[in-house]
């Protein structure tokens, strides 16, 4: 992962983060709560994710990030997140290199 794609993922957690602060906002003051509950839950959804593969960038382990959750989270969407912004040779269709794979089942283990 190179600095500018390592900032472009930092961007991209803040970004949903400011979105889910201004949602809540609006969602107090309006009629319509549904809308915004929905918009709030998908922003809350891409935050978490998208900090989730940060973690896996950075090697913290996933017992860390999350000791306790009662909702587990797609390894699907954050796999596809590794592949958007990691910056591999070999991949394929969408799949991650077999090397990066296996550290990303090790991170995942970890949570036991």
């Amino acid at each position: 992962m190179t600095h500018l794609q390592y900032e472009l993922l930092k961007w991209e957690i803040k970004k949903w983060c400011s979105v889910c602060r201004i949602t809540r906002k609006a969602h107090k003051r309006t009629k319509f709560q549904s809308e915004f509950q929905s918009r709030l839950n998908q922003a809350k959804y891409e935050a978490r994710h998208h900090l989730l593969a940060l973690c896996f960038f950075r090697g913290i382990p996933y017992r860390k990030v999350e000791p306790t959750c009662r909702v587990s989270p797609n390894f699907q969407r954050v796999r596809q997140i590794i592949f958007q912004y990691g910056q591999h040779k070999l991949m394929y269709k969408g799949q991650l290199p077999l090397e990066i794979e296996e550290q990303f089942d090790k991170w995942l283990l970890s949570r036991e």
